[in-house]
């Protein structure tokens, strides 16, 4: 009776386990997913309005870019590194205003902050 007790927790604490490991895989995916999906939202905002277009830049083109995503981005906003999502609003707020260095700015601390959660130096 004792075997039979012993093996059927072993079994509860296993299951538990793999339970558990798949949900941490799972939450994993859609962090990597969320981040694969803003670090080149901000990169295109980057270049609309980097210093090549000091003279003219797309602001339009950046609003576009960040209205469309804005809805995306409220979902997956609690799987981003922590920073991130203060980055996109301080950026999507500075595009709408026009705010090119602000923009700018607050894009090149968010590449940091994604990079830094899988220890790498930069996206592909």
């Amino acid at each position: 009776i004792l075997a039979i007790t012993g093996g059927v927790i072993g079994q509860l604490i296993d299951s538990r386990l793999r339970r558990k490991n798949r949900r941490n895989e799972y939450i994993a995916e859609r962090e990597v997913d969320a981040c694969v999906w803003i670090y080149p939202l901000f990169k295109k905002i980057m270049q609309f309005l980097d210093h090549y277009n000091r003279k003219n830049p797309k602001f339009e083109d950046a609003k576009k870019i960040v209205r469309d995503n804005n809805d995306l981005f409220w979902e997956k906003r609690l799987l981003l590194p922590p920073g991130v999502p203060e980055c996109w609003m301080a950026c999507r707020n500075a595009v709408e205003e026009e705010n090119r260095d602000e923009a700018t700015r607050q894009a090149q601390i968010a590449f940091p902050l994604i990079c830094k959660r899988f220890d790498i130096n930069e996206f592909p």
